[in-house]
């Protein structure tokens, strides 16, 4: 109805400003004041690029929703080396691959350490495409939607698949590397673990702030932190001081290298000696 554009256009969640085609013709579904679904179907002639200034959407008529959680099984992922045979192995590395990136690749850069590292990649659970809705895909450990209930999920199941891999196979040493993304959530799962690991290796992360500092100090490993000289994510060196300084008062041994937002192989192998 022509006296009632603004409100059923500003239902719909359009832009307070826009313009309209020769012909606008929608459909749909929209909840009445009781929940119960109204279909609706819309066609209004207006002037070719005709201006419509809206009123600012209110939406506190609708009735608050309410967040439920429902547990349920579900299969996770993790990769390994095919050439390794964990009975031939002393020492365990688990590695967490960064934002974006897949298990199965992130694994390949440990291909060139010693044949006495076992590695085990898990990988993020939510994956979704890099680029629109095809091609590649990448893999995420969470996002700031239901942050919490995510870091809670990928404590319960990494505690689960450690318990698990390590009730049949035994290693002298086992180290934790988070890369990027990844650090957040080793250092979250040392936190909440800390005897389960020997070294913590830290890779162009940011300590997650929702740690205590403190608790993180006196933690009874070994822990060292990595950063490249050339990294866009901490482009200035100011920033990259600040970093360093940051990790240094955690008690992390630091190490520097001349490269990128990337594994150093070089490194790789002084840091998991």
């Amino acid at each position: 109805h022509p006296k009632r554009k603004s409100l059923w256009l500003d239902n719909l969640g359009l832009p307070d400003v826009f313009y309209a085609p020769h012909f606008l013709s929608i459909g749909g579904f929209v909840p009445n004041a009781t929940n119960q679904c109204i279909g609706f179907a819309i066609r209004a002639k207006v002037k070719t690029r005709r201006k419509f200034a809206l009123p600012p959407r209110n939406i506190t008529n609708f009735d608050e929703q309410m967040e439920n959680h429902f547990a349920h099984p579900q299969q996770l992922r993790y990769f390994t080396l095919q050439d390794r045979n964990p009975e031939d192995c002393n020492h365990l590395v688990i590695a967490l691959h960064g934002y974006g990136q897949l298990a199965a690749y992130f694994i390949q850069k440990f291909k060139s350490l010693s044949p006495t590292l076992f590695v085990l990649a898990p990988e993020g659970p939510h994956r979704f495409y890099l680029e629109g809705s095809s091609g590649r895909v990448g893999a995420s450990w969470m996002t700031k939607e239901a942050r919490e209930l995510d870091i809670e999920n990928n404590l319960a199941w990494l505690n689960a698949l450690m318990l698990d891999f390590t009730s049949k196979h035994s290693f002298d040493k086992i180290s934790l590397l988070g890369f990027s993304q990844g650090g957040a959530t080793a250092a979250r799962w040392v936190q909440s673990s800390p005897q389960m690991f020997h070294n913590l290796i830290l890779w162009a992360a940011v300590f997650p702030p929702d740690l205590s500092p403190t608790d993180f100090q006196h933690l009874q490993i070994t822990k060292k932190f990595v950063l490249g000289k050339k990294d866009p994510y901490f482009a200035a060196e100011s920033v990259q001081q600040e970093l360093l300084s940051n990790h240094v008062n955690l008690g992390f041994e630091t190490h520097v290298f001349e490269g990128a937002h990337n594994l150093d192989p070089a490194v790789l192998k002084k840091v998991l000696a």
